[in-house]
Order: structure tokens, then sequence, then C-alpha cells
């Protein structure tokens, strides 16, 4: 990567994203758009505090983990996100009131308010769009190796959300599929 003084990731921080079981056989693809909780150095905390960045609003706690996990036993690809949500959301449309918060669950996001639409699209350009590209290159060969594919995106589970307990403790999403 090529520090530029627009650079929002100095070369020696992490990537943003890890490839884990690189060559795993099943047909499923584990993703994890939450699972990271580094913070660019350039951006420091946003103001939060450690017990802050600890917390949900953060990142999916533990999910990381999990997916290396089910990716082992499964031989499954995993793709795993590294940066914390609250720098940008991978999980949400870059530009959206949902993709760069100043203000998760109940606290204040200092280094979100106010910011540019230069250091949005910093941003986007080295932790969103890198870690989608690398799933869309993973999609797009197999689809050339004519591989069947089910793209599981896998997100921990807070129980307590804004001071509300939440009664359920797994949930399925999905999208578009008839079957459910």
């Amino acid at each position: 990567m090529n520090e530029t003084p627009d650079s929002l990731l100095a070369t020696d921080e992490p990537p943003p994203f890890t490839v884990d079981n690189e060559n795993g056989t099943s047909p499923l693809l584990i993703v994890a758009d939450h699972a990271g909780k580094h913070f660019p150095r350039r951006l420091g905390q946003l103001g939060l505090s450690n017990a802050e960045c600890g917390r949900h609003i953060a990142w999916d706690i533990g999910v990381g983990a999990v997916c290396c996990l089910i990716g082992k036993a499964l031989n499954a690809v995993v793709i795993r996100q590294n940066y914390s949500r609250l720098v940008i959301d991978c999980n949400r449309t870059p530009g959206s009131g949902t993709s760069i918060l100043d203000l998760s669950e109940l606290a204040r996001v200092p280094g979100n308010i106010g910011l540019s639409e230069r250091h949005k699209l910093a941003r986007v350009r080295e932790i969103f769009r890198p870690y989608h590209d690398r799933i869309a290159t993973e999609l797009d060969r197999r689809r050339e190796a004519a591989r069947p594919t089910a793209l599981i995106s896998v997100h921990s589970f807070t129980p307590v959300f804004k001071t509300v307990a939440r009664l359920w403790h797994v949930g399925v999403l999905y999208n578009r599929d008839p079957r459910f």
C-alpha cells in the first residue's frame, strides 16, 4: 500500500481485511463485516475511551475467532474485515446515514462528527472498497470455476441494545431467497 499525505492507513498498519483458509474447498464463503476492532493510527480512537472501543458499538465481539473456527472445521474460505465499524461500517452503503456514525447506540463518536467528503472517501477507498473487492474476487473465482457458493455473513449479537434487553439469542436473516 502506498502511503500518501491523504492516506488513512500507514504501511505498517493491519491491512483492511484478512483471508483465512484461502484454498478452502467448501461451498461456503464466510465473511465478517464487523470482525475488526482496529482504528487507523491517524484517527486515534475517534475520541472514544478504551472501554467504549471494547464494546459492541466498535466491533462484533468474538465474531472473527468464531469465523476462523468455522472456516477451519468446514474447510471454508473466511474473509474478515479488520477495522472497527466506527471507522466505516462495511455492512452499510457508503454515503448512507449509517455508514459512518457520529452516534452509536448511546455513545457520541467525536472523531466522526463533521467529517469532510475527502475524509469519508479515504475510509471508503482504503477500508470498505478493498474488503468488498476481495469478496467480489472470491465470488468471481468460484463462478468461473462453476463452484456452487453460499455466502454467509456472520455477526455477533449484543444482548442489550440502548439499555433494552433483547429476548432472542440467535437470528437468521436472509434476502431474496423464497425458501425462507
